[in-house]
């Protein structure tokens, strides 16, 4: 017969784990530092720093340009600079967007697209044009126009129903273009 006298009087041990706690300090910038901004924006974007009076200059979407930290902070204290909200660029930098004042910039790009996804945007099932369409912030729709229309008269977008949802989406007449051309 087995011995449970034993196994009734074991209490249960406990075990305590020290956890040391580890300080994760933010990256800090300089008001020089220069920070990678990419143009989300169809033809030549440029922009003059508030702070140092720089130009900015981007050639086309997909263009990257260095913007001075000090001048990109000017730009995000305005809460109206489509440069940032619209947007018209967008910072490349997770560390500047995961300091507390770009906590809104940050936001405003959860239903933004990346340059990759803008040239993949055209591709997707039709459902998911529309609803991504219908969900992008006003530069960015402003940057599909643009491209849609240089689709449009290369012929690389043939789809009638998108040329429909971009016409209603975006206000333009692509179908009429498109049957008048």
């Amino acid at each position: 017969m087995a011995n449970t006298r034993n196994a009734k009087n074991t209490k249960p041990v406990k075990e305590t784990v020290k956890v040391e706690e580890v300080e994760v300090k933010a990256k800090t910038f300089e008001p020089e530092d220069d920070v990678d901004c990419v143009s989300v924006t169809a033809g030549e974007l440029i922009m003059i720093g508030k702070k140092t009076g720089n130009l900015y200059r981007w050639s086309n979407y997909g263009d990257t340009t260095t913007v001075e930290f000090q001048d990109l902070k000017a730009e995000v204290r305005n809460a109206n600079s489509k440069y940032i909200y619209s947007p018209l660029f967008m910072i490349e930098d997770e560390d500047v967007l995961g300091l507390p004042e770009f906590a809104n910039v940050a936001a405003s790009y959860k239903n933004a697209i990346s340059i990759e996804e803008i040239d993949n945007f055209f591709n997707l099932p039709l459902q998911q044009f529309s609803s991504t369409l219908k969900s992008l912030p006003v530069g960015i729709k402003n940057t599909i126009k643009s491209i849609a229309v240089d689709k449009l008269e290369s012929g690389s977008l043939d789809s009638l129903n998108k040329i429909k949802v971009l016409d209603d989406v975006l206000g333009t007449e692509l179908y009429n273009l498109l049957a008048n051309g």
